[in-house]
């Protein structure tokens, strides 16, 4: 039985990260049954999670997220991602369900998108893709995705499963994020390369050797002058602007999902956002203004105390408390599982891969994956004995 959830979820995987995008809602009307039985269903899903063997922030998190909803500035937009909430609780459940041993499975999964992509984006980058090119008539290599900076999201999403089963993954890892252009991913994995490196060299000297190695590359490779020109032209007028706004709201927060509609509403004078000379007027909907709309923080962890206030954000940090003391044992593997972790926390201080839905599942899927791992490796550790 756990072998078939162990197929169930590579599948559900597979799915999500190969899928191109699309767009899924519910329509709210008066008097709709089918939006009240949602709403209804979701609730009720919600509070049955505490009765579940998930960590308690978990729970907390669930109940918040609908909770929540009810004292959002858009309850209908919050609630729509309050269904996707609940819905990702019960696959973390499902995925907690698997034994470590049947994670091969979902890793073969991942392993298979990954080698599918790189091969997609080896044709996109010679100008041989016809089949998956999405119109584009230039060469250009967009993945799955059709879009260069999300691809190389959910592409280091696949990273922690693709290095805990082999760690030469990074080189092909590295590539994509030059190529990509992707800030975001060349910085979550010099992070995870360095906290690697630091761990497994026991020799003080040589670890500091390995620190200024990395940094020397990275200037060497222009990474630094090239993000400081995104951060100045975009991303630190957003990131300052959602602190503002956080500042307005501090404790329950403008409501989950509701950044893409507060800050385009509330950030119409940001010209520094002309990321992009050709979008000089935007609109969306009744709204107007200047340069290229954020419709993302660029950034989880401040989108998440922006959305759901200093109590969802206290709740989030507390399950990242709970999963990193669960690094107990030091050993190979779960030196490489607790990297991926940290692949994942740098990646979400630049991107937004708990937002993009192809990357989600597996990103829980490996969470869970995680956590087995801790939880059987503090099992069956021994401690050394003492003789007299």
């Amino acid at each position: 039985m756990k072998k078939a959830i162990a197929y169930v979820v590579a599948a559900i995987v597979s799915v999500f990260v190969m899928t191109p995008p699309v767009n899924i809602n519910v329509t709210c009307q008066v008097n709709s049954m089918l939006w009240l039985w949602c709403v209804g269903l979701a609730g009720l899903l919600a509070f049955y999670y505490i009765h579940t063997d998930a960590p308690w922030p978990a729970k907390l998190l669930v109940l918040w997220a609908f909770l929540g909803s009810f004292l959002s500035a858009a309850p209908y937009w919050s609630f729509m991602m309050t269904i996707s909430a609940v819905a990702a609780a019960y696959f973390y459940l499902l995925c907690r369900k698997m034994r470590v041993e049947d994670y091969i499975i979902v890793q073969k999964a991942v392993q298979s998108a990954f080698l599918l992509i790189c091969a997609f984006m080896t044709m996109q980058l010679l100008g041989h893709d016809t089949l998956f090119n999405f119109n584009r008539p230039e060469p250009m290599v967009i993945g799955t995705i059709g879009n260069p900076m999300i691809s190389a999201t959910m592409i280091t999403c696949l990273a922690p499963f693709l290095l805990t089963s082999n760690r030469w993954y990074i080189i092909p890892l590295c590539f994509i994020a030059f190529i990509t252009y992707s800030t975001g991913m060349m910085a979550a994995l010099a992070v995870g390369i360095l906290f690697y490196s630091v761990a497994k060299i026991k020799r003080a000297r040589m670890k500091v050797m390995v620190v200024i190695l990395v940094i020397e590359i990275l200037f060497v490779a222009g990474i630094p002058q090239y993000a400081a020109k995104r951060f100045s032209a975009g991303r630190g007028p957003i990131w300052k602007r959602t602190a503002e706004l956080t500042l307005k709201h501090p404790i329950k927060g403008w409501g989950i999902s509701t950044f893409q509609l507060v800050f385009p509403a509330m950030s119409r004078d940001l010209v520094e956002l002309g990321v992009y000379p050709e979008n000089e007027y935007w609109e969306i909907e009744t709204m107007t203004g200047h340069q290229t709309p954020a419709l993302q923080t660029h950034n989880c962890w401040l989108q998440f105390w922006m959305e759901m206030g200093s109590i969802g954000a206290a709740i989030i940090l507390a399950f990242v408390v709970w999963l990193v003391l669960l690094y107990k044992v030091k050993n190979e593997r779960t030196l490489r599982a607790m990297t991926g972790l940290v692949i994942l926390g740098t990646l979400m201080v630049f991107h937004f891969p708990t937002r993009l839905w192809h990357s989600v599942p597996v990103f829980i899927a490996y969470l869970a994956f995680y956590e087995l791992l801790m939880r059987k490796e503090i099992m069956t550790w021994l401690p050394p004995r003492k003789y007299p």
